[in-house]
Formats: structure tokens, sequence, C-alpha cells
């Protein structure tokens, strides 16, 4: 419910383009980093299991980092792209019933969201955004209009022990629609939502970013 949800990602870019910065200077930081008695499996990971080192700098978890087409949590992504699929359906219904999973519950179960902020982990305002604009954008989680408010009403959260924590289910009278995951973006989106985002500079962005793998030096451009 406060700002300080996002804050950490801000801390993880900083913390990481500081680091590399020292590193090109000659700082020297501790000899066993990751594995010693004050090293971040200690610190951080509690036991730790440090045969995951055995794979350092052959697996990367980043090619396996799916970008977010929806800027909320990501436990509403699945419901989100059903409800923009059926929204015709969605808008005629008198009751939308939402499972989802029990964390996803606990995480995105706000029937009256008081800000931006928790309307992007309220299911009831995706659903109503869904069905009512027809987009999930930044400007649809900062609209409280009073339609919105109203549509939230139909929405009701049941519990699904059986569903992924992602994933989600909807009826709509005696129509069922699952929701088991999200769609991962393709290249147009990606770049439908970086046109959307960056405004002018966005075919800078993208030239910068077609060139990448020929260029001699990166840098952001003008």
């Amino acid at each position: 419910g406060s700002m300080a949800r996002v804050l950490n990602a801000g801390f993880a870019a900083r913390n990481g383009l500081a680091s590399a910065r020292l590193a090109a200077q000659g700082f020297e930081g501790p000899a066993r980093p990751l594995e010693g008695l004050r090293g971040f499996f200690n610190v951080f990971g509690g036991a730790g299991d440090l045969r995951q080192l055995a794979d350092l700098g052959n697996s990367w978890e980043m090619t396996r980092v799916a970008y977010k087409p929806y800027p909320c949590g990501v436990v509403l992504h699945a419901l989100i792209d059903a409800c923009l699929a059926h929204r015709d359906e969605l808008r005629a219904a008198r009751e939308i019933v939402v499972a989802l999973h029990p964390l996803a519950i606990e995480r995105a179960d706000r029937p009256q969201p008081r800000d931006p902020i928790e309307a992007r982990l309220s299911a009831q305002h995706a659903v109503a955004l869904c069905a009512l604009r027809g987009r999930a954008g930044p400007a649809e989680f900062e609209d409280f209009a009073a339609d919105l408010d109203a549509f939230r009403k139909r929405v009701r959260i049941v519990r699904d022990d059986t569903l992924d924590k992602m994933a989600a289910a909807l009826r709509l009278g005696a129509r069922a629609i699952a929701a088991p995951a999200a769609a991962p973006m393709d290249d147009a989106r990606i770049e439908a939502k970086l046109r959307a985002l960056a405004g002018a500079r966005a075919g800078a962005w993208l030239d910068c970013v077609a060139a990448l793998e020929s260029t001699r030096a990166v840098a952001l451009p003008d």
C-alpha cells in the first residue's frame, strides 16, 4: 500500500550500476563474496545450496525473465488477458466470479483500492478497467471514475488452491473461462509498449537496441 513496494527494484539497479563503476576503478571486494562467512548465501540465503555455484557463468536467469505487459502485479496478468479477450461477455455479466490462488488473493483482493498503487494490486479494479476501458495501461490504473467503482462491486473473488499462483479462472453466469498463464509479449507488443511510454524518443531507443550486437560502445541516444 505504499511506494516502498517498488523501491527494492530501484535499489537493485542502483547497486548493480555502482558495483560496475567501482570495479572499473579498481575497487576490491571480499575474496569470497558468495560463500564466505559474511557472504551472500550466509547473510541472505539461510543455509544456501552452494551447488548453485557449479553452473555460475553458464546459466543465466536473465534469459528466462519475461517483460510485463501490464503495470500491475504479475499475479493479475493472466486474469487481465482473459478479461480483455472476453470483454463483451464481461460487460454483460451481472456477477463476475474470479477464482485465484491463495497467494494471488493475499496480494490482490482489494475491492476498494484507495490510490493507483493499490489499484495495481486490485483484481477487482483490473476486471473493471478491462470491461469498461478495454485497456490495462498506466492511465487505466490511475482512473478512479465512478463507473469503475460501480463495476468493481460486480466482482467476487473465490479461492482455488488447485490454480497456479499466476493463473485465474472466470465464471460469467454459466460460462467458465480458464486463464492458465499470461501470454508472453512478442516483439511487436514490446515495441508498441516502448512507443507508448517513451514518446518521441522511442525511435532512437529502438535503433540503439537494434545495433547492440554490432556497436563498439554503448551510449544513451541523444
